[in-house]
């Protein structure tokens, strides 16, 4: 597994879905497919393309749904169109794919994107990492999040938890970095506000490039692209470095 996102997996464990980038033979890669396998009889499946033109896939909190960006061209021109869709879970599948009322032009929304339990979104953008909330339907205008957290909260490819208690995200701007881009973790406080982004150490930095965090949905484990002795992939730890991370005052 390369690619161009991380291996988020179904509640139950038995589904992963990924990226893998689109093989070019002009070494110029047009975008990304969806991939996916499944347990059958008690071994993964072969993995399959579940989506072409496809990015960035995760569930939501209940499970219920499998959103990812999608890029549609528009034929006989070089115009394309990136939204966000979602496939709702049925017996023995998915559904057909629908829209998702947000808009991408207007906030920039670029590559990982999570959800917390209200279903608000976090992602990183034009203008840094932001969360749009979910009410009445539909998503509100994008809030900043170096202004609603910290300011030091100036990255990319965020993580929320499923309760909001904490965000993981990627960062190449914030000093006393270990590697090129390393990934944070900041803490919600009792009365609402936000710790300072914690780097995450050298467990899980490197001299080079750590981003695309994710937690499994059972909390047990800790998702991250890295590259590790020349090899480029995704990695996992447990997820207890969260609970070591946090401060003792929030414990």
């Amino acid at each position: 597994m390369g690619g161009h996102s991380n291996v988020v997996f179904s509640k139950n464990g038995d589904e992963a879905f990924w990226t893998e980038w689109i093989e070019s033979e002009t070494g110029y890669s047009q975008g990304c497919n969806i991939w996916h396998s499944q347990i059958n009889q008690g071994y993964w499946s072969v993995p399959a393309i579940f989506l072409k033109y496809g990015d960035t896939p995760v569930f939501s909190t209940d499970n219920r749904f499998l959103y990812c960006l999608h890029t549609e061209f528009t034929e006989g021109t070089r115009r394309r169109e990136t939204k966000i869709i979602r496939y709702t879970k049925v017996d023995g599948g998915y559904s057909l794919k629908e829209d998702v009322s947000i808009d991408l032009t207007k906030n920039g929304l670029y590559w990982q994107f999570t959800f917390d339990s209200n279903e608000n979104i976090y992602f990183g953008g034009h203008n840094g990492l932001c969360v749009s909330e979910f009410g009445s339907g539909k998503y509100l205008p994008h809030k900043k999040i170096i202004e609603e957290f910290h300011p030091q909260y100036d990255g990319e490819t965020p993580f929320i938890s499923l309760d909001g208690s904490y965000l993981i995200f990627g960062s190449e701007e914030i000093p006393g970095a270990i590697g090129e881009i390393d990934l944070y973790i900041g803490f919600k406080k009792k009365d609402g506000t936000w710790t300072e982004p914690i780097n995450m150490g050298h467990e899980i930095n490197t001299p080079e490039i750590d981003f695309l965090p994710m937690v499994s949905p059972d909390g047990e484990y800790f998702f991250f692209c890295s590259t590790r002795n020349n090899i480029s992939g995704k990695y996992w730890v447990s997820a207890d470095i969260i609970e070591k991370l946090k401060p003792k005052e929030l414990k």
